[in-house]
């Protein structure tokens, strides 16, 4: 019996030697955790933070490779964005990190505040933010009150639901 150990031993320990030489797997090794994505790569929250933090030298070395419709469309857009105020650029990051269908929401509602008369386009903003101020139950509350009702038509109703359901109380 000692003869055949030895021999499945020297088995085990060559295919480890082998395996380990040429780069495979060991046996009973355990590979070390993978680092956070955070850690890996520290990303900026906005796409155009990327670009604003450049140098202008390396921005216009970077810009030189793109093709210049798109080239033209970043540069309209880096414009934009340092005009910004930070209360701006701000919510620009919050947007740029929602998933895609509230993004999808927040867009088909500005193109549809876009349609409403000035003083409708200001009482729907107004309950919104007003909405926004409250816990998640109670604006429940306000919205089914008779008063909410009557200030706004059904589709008003619908939007202000929309935008409130995926803004995070203040």
């Amino acid at each position: 019996m000692p003869v055949i150990k030895q021999f499945v031993c020297g088995i085990f320990a060559t295919s480890a030697l082998f395996a380990q030489a040429h780069g495979g797997a060991m046996p009973n090794r355990v590979p070390p955790p993978k680092p956070v994505r955070s850690e890996r790569l520290a990303r900026p929250e906005h796409p155009l933070d990327r670009w604003a933090a450049m140098s202008p030298q390396q921005r216009s070395a970077a810009l030189a490779k793109l093709p210049p419709a798109r080239r033209e469309k970043l540069t309209i857009r880096l414009a934009k964005w340092e005009n910004m105020t930070p209360v701006q650029k701000e919510r620009a990051r919050e947007f740029a990190a929602m998933p895609a269908e509230q993004k999808l929401i927040v867009k088909n509602h500005a193109a549809w505040m876009q349609q409403l008369p000035q003083e409708r386009r200001a009482a729907v903003r107004r309950e919104i933010n007003s909405l926004q101020q409250l816990s998640p139950e109670a604006r429940v509350a306000e919205m089914d009150a008779p008063s909410f009702q009557r200030r706004f038509d059904t589709v008003e109703r619908e939007h202000i639901g929309k935008m409130v359901s995926i803004m995070p109380p203040e």
